[in-house]
């Protein structure tokens, strides 16, 4: 019986720089997605949507530019079973995955394959350092991010991304069908964004190239000082490309490399961020939900249903973590300042547990990536890996009026305080009694910031007593 190679696809829907793709040449290939590839079942709606079209998107560009075809099956057991029926699988190639239950799920399928008659072939692909590559002196982990970048770039120049194949030599059998993405039930059977936006998402490989190249030629000199301002395209958004690897770190980092101007170190240095994120993880597999910190399990989280509702709604009463939130409804996607700042805000003043918030942002977000969602609310919260002080408390007046001044970014997803002038746009339940009635549909302050940031400074003392006393 002819044998053939299976490519396994996960989060790597390119053909430029995709190991598993390019490491085997001798035998017909046999390419393959699968729904427990990704833990489907796990991942939030938004990146169910996105992951929809994305997948749409990887399919036409094989047919188009090799002629081959992508099987869809809901299994990887059901995907080999089939193909079995007809050809000998002699390898099975995929690019390997860090988040802890999944690379354990990997390693546990290597030894299946193994004892089936397989070859795995686990190969590099979504990362450009895996996270046992880099340790500090005691052969330990960072738990600082500096160090870590640090000796990352002691390290020197990454891997050169591997060119895209110049053909593909794919087995073709009548009796192996393509399969339809809406077989893996993606979408929402009733649609809870507002579609317009989310579709204006670009998903395919070569549109991602195009965005990031106008990126890298008419922004990336200012990024240093625009990244923080919501209201401009400062910033790449290109982190759902890493995650579903429509563009690999490796090609990405390579291309700014080659085009160095007075942004790229600050841009590659948020790069290197999320390589911090994923060793972090790999290294404490409960990050997504358990605090590093130990005594913030002992946090006196508040339960308030109403005020978790009003945050995810963006119905607070501030401006600028009223404006976040929509934006998040409404696209998917959040500026990364204003995330810092609405995370703040739930955490702090709200004194509800940063879980509600990664569960929300995790369903919501169609760049959701469970170790930079670890990462970001950890830090906010205080309680993780490389932690922001637990006394440094994101003000959103002052972080609207410095960051959004003119209310621009405000107005755009507040359109209830469109007339309210630019004085008054960060805090209009100052403003005089005729002025507020301008926005009568808006909400007053869910609650006070000074007396709710009093609050949290002590509770957050308390906890920093307890961890004190652990370490005497």
């Amino acid at each position: 019986m002819q044998a053939v190679d299976v490519v396994w696809v996960r989060h790597d829907l390119r053909l430029t720089d995709n190991p598993a793709l390019t490491a085997c040449k001798e035998r017909p290939l046999v390419l393959i997605f699968t729904a427990d590839g990704i833990d489907l079942e796990s991942i939030g709606a938004a990146s169910r949507v996105y992951l929809h079209h994305a997948l749409t998107s990887f399919q036409n560009d094989l047919r188009k530019v090799y002629g081959a075809r992508l099987l869809i099956f809901s299994t990887l057991d059901e995907a080999l079973e089939t193909i079995q029926r007809t050809v000998r699988v002699d390898q099975v190639l995929w690019n390997r995955a860090y988040d802890p239950t999944r690379f354990e799920r990997d390693s546990a399928w290597e030894d299946r394959l193994k004892a089936q008659g397989m070859r795995p072939i686990v190969c590099r692909g979504s990362v450009l350092v895996e996270p046992w590559e880099i340790k500090n002196k005691s052969g330990k982990p960072f738990k600082v991010f500096t160090p870590f970048y640090k000796t990352f770039l002691a390290r020197g120049a990454p891997l050169e991304p591997v060119a895209r194949p110049r053909q593909l030599k794919t087995f073709e059998h009548p009796k192996l069908h393509e399969g339809q993405v809406e077989s893996l039930h993606l979408l929402p059977p009733k649609p809870r964004w507002d579609l317009p936006m989310m579709s204006s998402w670009i998903t395919s490989e070569s549109e991602w190239w195009q965005a990031w190249k106008s990126f890298r030629q008419r922004r990336l000199l200012q990024y240093p000082q625009a990244r923080d301002v919501p209201s401009e395209t400062g910033t790449s958004r290109i982190s759902a490309a890493l995650h579903f690897g429509q563009i690999s770190p490796r090609s990405l980092w390579a291309d700014a490399r080659k085009h160095p101007d007075a942004g790229t170190e600050s841009f590659l240095r948020q790069v290197v961020w999320r390589e911090f994120a994923i060793s972090s993880l790999f290294y404490q597999p409960t990050m997504d939900r358990v605090p590093i910190i130990q005594p913030f399990e002992k946090f006196p989280w508040a339960d308030e249903p109403e005020h978790l509702l009003a945050w995810q709604r963006g119905r607070t009463g501030y401006p600028i973590v009223d404006a976040g939130m929509r934006e998040l409804w409404q696209t998917g996607w959040m500026h990364n300042r204003v995330r810092l700042i609405v995370g703040s805000f739930l955490v702090k003043n709200l004194h509800i547990n940063w879980v509600e918030g990664w569960n929300f942002f995790w369903d919501t977000l169609v760049d959701a990536d469970r170790a930079n969602n670890s990462m970001g609310w950890q830090w906010v919260a205080g309680c993780g890996i490389d932690p922001s002080p637990y006394f440094r408390i994101f003000n959103p007046m002052v972080q609207s009026e410095r960051f959004d001044p003119d209310g621009t970014y405000i107005k755009r997803w507040i359109p209830e305080l469109e007339r309210i002038p630019k004085r008054w746009i960060h805090s209009p339940w100052k403003a005089p009694p005729a002025t507020r009635r301008l926005a009568a549909d808006y909400p007053d302050p869910v609650v006070d910031f000074a007396e709710s940031r009093q609050q949290a400074l002590m509770f957050y003392d308390k906890i920093k007593r307890i961890k004190a006393a652990a370490h005497r």
